[in-house]
């Protein structure tokens, strides 16, 4: 068991690094729709150097996460939890949904939003980049000194590391909303509190099942959220 679980771990950091490269391409639509893409250059160059500096960074990322994921108690990369993911990432983006129209009324983000086929693309780069990102790298960045200082508390350490994660993963998302309009109060905590509940979520996923369950997580909550 050891030795196929040794094997799956070498596996899968080239495999997620050609993900990251998936993820990145994908992504190219919904950016163009949006219209955030460089207009001072063609969409091809555009595409190539994106393509090349995610392939650069994620790279250097999962080389750090090799690194630290072998200091920690953490399990990230087996098969367990998928179908729960497959659940869960249904249900977060209903609940997102019904948060944002009870709490928010909406967003006029939402007006601007690019076509479904788009929006499905796009979901691949934030369950492929964003979970590798912030919770293969980030989250287990943050609970590998936890775990040392207070071996006695790994529940509470995990907690803490995925409710710091979360609320960076809602400010990553700050920049994208500054590129389309000028945010308000009101739109700047709807972007952290909405994502906030989602990085909860997918944080809890990632350490008590795999990173793969919180990648179908992501993937089915961003399609009922920009897809469907």
């Amino acid at each position: 068991m050891a030795l196929f679980t040794d094997s799956l771990n070498q596996r899968s950091y080239p495999l997620l690094w050609l993900l990251s490269i998936l993820g990145a391409l994908a992504i190219t639509p919904y950016l163009f729709y949006l219209g955030v893409m460089p207009a001072d250059q063609p969409l091809w160059q555009s595409v190539l150097l994106q393509t090349l500096q995610k392939a650069i960074f994620f790279g250097i990322i999962l080389w750090l996460c090799s690194l630290i994921i072998a200091k920690t108690d953490l399990k990230p990369f087996s098969l367990s939890g998928i179908r729960l993911g497959f659940v869960i990432g249904i249900l977060l983006g209903g609940l997102i949904l019904l948060l944002d129209w009870g709490l928010f009324g909406g967003a006029a983000i939402d007006k601007q939003a690019p076509p479904w086929w788009a929006g499905a693309l796009g979901s691949l780069y934030g369950s492929i980049n964003e979970e590798i990102a912030l919770r293969l790298f980030l989250l287990s960045l943050l609970y590998w000194p936890l775990s040392k200082l207070f071996p006695s508390y790994r529940p509470l350490n995990l907690w803490v590391a995925t409710s710091i994660a979360a609320l960076l993963f809602g400010m990553a998302h700050l920049p994208a909303l500054f590129e389309i309009m000028t945010p308000d109060a009101t739109s700047i905590t709807r972007v952290l509190f909405l994502n906030g509940i989602a990085g909860l979520a997918l944080g809890w996923l990632y350490w008590s099942q795999s990173i793969w369950a919180a990648m179908v997580a992501h993937f089915m909550a961003d399609l009922v959220l920009h897809a469907l």
